[in-house]
């Protein structure tokens, strides 16, 4: 068995799910959709553990059944081989809290070695995660990092982590669809936020991969978004691209063309071409047309945005670097 999905009643106990997962000796994929789980008691044994599953997703769930972000990291030691965790769809509802005390209690296994991590969809979970992480495990080993939905408040954490795992991590793909700039309102600017990131200690990046969202979310309500400080965002985040960069992926967003078009226009081009000529590795730029919530949608953008794209990015276009 290469595969399984446990759908079970919403509380799971960790050493029955170490003893489940230690009778599937193939096991190498598993998914929890919908399943918690408490965190280990201070004292009580060790739970059985799976030496094959190197992948993990924890998909469909609501944080307030745990009651902090240890017990979340708890089902690592059912895992101590496991190389990719992916979360979907996980939403804190209070804010979240660390016990020092328990991270002391019982180490993590000391083989595990992630080497991608995805927060799809993930809301109040990210930084927690990332602080605690970042002082309980060890990320030699990590190459790829994917968050969707980022906030603002996970910047600065995301950047203290970028900062040391910046020698081994090659792949980053950030989406900017939770960083709301709002008119009228008292939100950190980009030239606030963007210096926080520390994108440039990323010496080993070999591809950054930038989601940026054209229009409002029509499932989302709430005041109007200005779209001018994502651009500002674009440029803030170019502008720290490691010389090591070899491939560049921009998705846009795509519902309204005219307005679309507008927004475009706004974004200094000639800056852009001259900047990322400046890359020394710099071997493909991409525009795709890309989904603020459906994964693996990446389309062809519209045929006029590939025109006007090639007209604004001479340089790269001559060099062979721009795609679509």
């Amino acid at each position: 068995m290469s595969h399984n999905v446990l759908q079970l009643d919403p509380i799971i106990d960790l050493h029955t799910l170490g003893a489940v997962v230690n009778m599937l000796p193939r096991l190498e994929a598993l998914e929890l959709k919908s399943v918690a789980w408490p965190g280990l008691e201070a004292g009580s044994s060790a739970p059985p553990t799976s030496a094959s599953v190197k992948s993990l997703t924890v998909t469909h769930l609501s944080m307030w059944v745990f009651s902090s972000v240890e017990d979340v990291m708890d089902i690592f030691h059912v895992f101590p081989n496991l190389r990719a965790i992916r979360t979907h769809d996980i939403i804190w509802r209070h804010p979240c809290r660390t016990k020092p005390a328990r991270a002391l209690r019982r180490p993590y296994p000391t083989e595990l070695r992630l080497e991608a991590i995805v927060f799809r969809a993930c809301t109040g979970i990210t930084w927690s995660f990332i602080e605690f992480a970042q002082r309980a495990l060890n990320f030699e080993a990590l190459t790829s990092l994917s968050i969707w939905q980022l906030e603002v408040g996970d910047i600065k954490a995301l950047g203290n982590f970028l900062r040391e795992v910046g020698g081994t991590l090659r792949y980053l793909h950030l989406k900017l669809s939770q960083i709301r700039f709002i008119d009228g309102e008292a939100e950190p600017s980009p030239e606030e936020i963007w210096p926080l990131l520390n994108l440039s200690d990323c010496t080993a990046l070999d591809t950054f991969s930038l989601f940026v969202p054209m229009d409002d979310d029509p499932l989302i309500n709430g005041p109007a978004i200005d779209f001018v400080p994502y651009w500002d965002s674009v440029l803030l985040i170019l502008v720290q691209l490691p010389l090591s960069i070899k491939g560049f992926r921009i998705g846009l967003e795509v519902l309204d063309e005219d307005f679309l078009e507008e927004l475009l226009l706004n974004l200094d081009w000639d800056w852009i071409d001259a900047h990322l000529q400046r890359l020394p590795e710099l071997k493909t730029v991409r525009f795709f047309r890309e989904s603020r919530w459906e994964e693996n949608l990446q389309e062809e953008l519209p045929a006029w945005i590939e025109n006007s794209l090639s007209r604004w990015l001479p340089m790269l276009k001559a060099t062979d670097i721009l795609r679509f």
